[in-house]
């Protein structure tokens, strides 16, 4: 149970934790008293195993290997602690069990389970022929261990056994090693998927500060246009005049309404950003609350905290777009000085429940190409030693940084 990933808290888990080992112990107990047999303890494992797919947010072979790993595991430390009462012959067997399974937990809790969990996040594929590798492993143990009484006291068996656990020992050792492989290649793609997004969001920004710059143009050109409506009343054309004036002051008051209402701040990176995605959210029919107080001068690269807003808001309007026909779609955008570093928060409304990484804090998500921009967020907290919390609560997802 400590190699698999929960979908519930801590406390539910551990309970049903409790109650599966419970489970498993009475009805291997129960199966050796009436039907004896070494393979008895299978029925225990099968008991866990069940439990263990329920309990695992992954219920896949991902789940089935930690099944498997554990399987082995504990199979190896029956087999060890045989091999040593062969070898040392001790008057107190229990003490010698009960050290070597301790042992074995110390090890699956402090090497295995933070490895395991790790790739079973950030790999999804080739698990099911891995399974194959701790089933054998674990069967072949027990067919040792099924004629320990006479066998164990040999030396051909003595030297089989041990040859069996340094084998498996050195095989998990080149799994381990090929997990490291395959995380340094996952972790080469999401960085090639965060280039991704933060290209996509400056090409955005960027369209954006295109359109801004075209309307500056227009306003320039508005002069010269003010310009020839004076020329044409001193020449007495007054009526072309005046409707010439009134739509020119038309279009200008239309484009000051849209300069006004984007104007969130005095970066003009982060201002096409916050304008872009914004409109955006709109057009979408959704409903945009802002209350942002930005300083003159940012301590971090305005660029990345364009992304950083880009990605945010691209995942809130998702969320809003998710929500039930008739629900609410609002976004929440706020963002203020606080004790010398500047606090920001984007929320919007959410109807699904969402799972958060336990180690670090992040949304989880299933969707294929979803999830980029939280790790963009992420990797953006990490480089400027910034606060990141997620939370969920009351109908509402909020992100919050505090810079």
């Amino acid at each position: 149970m400590m190699l698999i990933d929960p979908r519930f808290a801590a406390r539910k888990s551990m309970g049903i934790a409790l109650v599966s080992v419970l489970l498993a112990v009475g009805t291997t107990t129960a199966l050796g008293l009436l039907l004896g047999g070494p393979y008895c303890e299978l029925a225990g494992v099968a008991v866990v195993a069940v439990a263990a797919f329920y309990l695992a947010r992954r219920r896949d072979f991902r789940t089935l290997f930690a099944v498997c790993s554990s399987l082995l595991f504990e199979v190896c430390c029956h087999l060890l602690s045989e091999v040593l009462l062969s070898l040392l012959k001790p008057p107190g067997a229990i003490w010698i069990r009960a050290a070597v399974f301790a042992a074995g937990i110390m090890v699956v809790w402090f090497l295995l389970r933070p490895r395991l969990l790790e790739m079973a996040r950030g790999v999804e594929w080739g698990w099911g022929r891995l399974c194959l590798v701790p089933l054998l492993m674990a069967l072949s143990m027990l067919m040792l261990l099924s004629d320990r009484d006479t066998a164990m006291g040999e030396p051909m068996h003595l030297a089989g056994a041990t040859a069996v656990l340094v084998t498996a020992i050195v095989l998990y050792g080149v799994l381990t090693f090929l997990f490291l492989q395959l995380e340094r290649q996952s972790e080469m793609q999401r960085e090639n998927m965060l280039l991704q997004t933060q290209v996509s969001a400056m090409e955005n920004q960027l369209g954006v500060l295109q359109d801004q710059q075209r309307e500056r143009i227009i306003y320039h050109d508005l002069r010269h246009y003010a310009q020839v409506i004076s020329a044409c009343m001193q020449r007495g054309e007054r009526e072309e005049a005046l409707e010439n004036l009134e739509t020119l002051c038309s279009v200008v008051n239309t484009l000051e309404e849209r300069e006004q209402a984007r104007i969130y701040c005095k970066s003009l990176t982060l201002n096409a950003a916050l304008s872009h995605y914004i409109q955006l959210a709109e057009q979408m029919g959704i409903s945009v609350t802002t209350s942002l107080d930005f300083p003159d001068e940012f301590a971090v690269d305005k660029l990345e905290l364009s992304v950083v807003f880009a990605n945010a808001i691209e995942n809130a309007i998702n969320a809003c777009l998710r929500m039930p026909a008739g629900a609410e779609r609002k976004i929440s955008l706020v963002s203020y000085p606080y004790r010398r570093r500047q606090y920001i928060e984007i929320s919007n409304t959410c109807a699904e429940q969402v799972s958060f990484d336990r180690k670090s804090g992040r949304p989880l998500t299933d969707r294929d190409g979803h999830g980029t921009g939280s790790l963009s967020i992420a990797a953006f907290a990490q480089k400027y030693g910034a606060l990141l919390r997620y939370e969920n609560s009351d109908g509402w997802f909020s992100l919050r940084l505090l810079l």
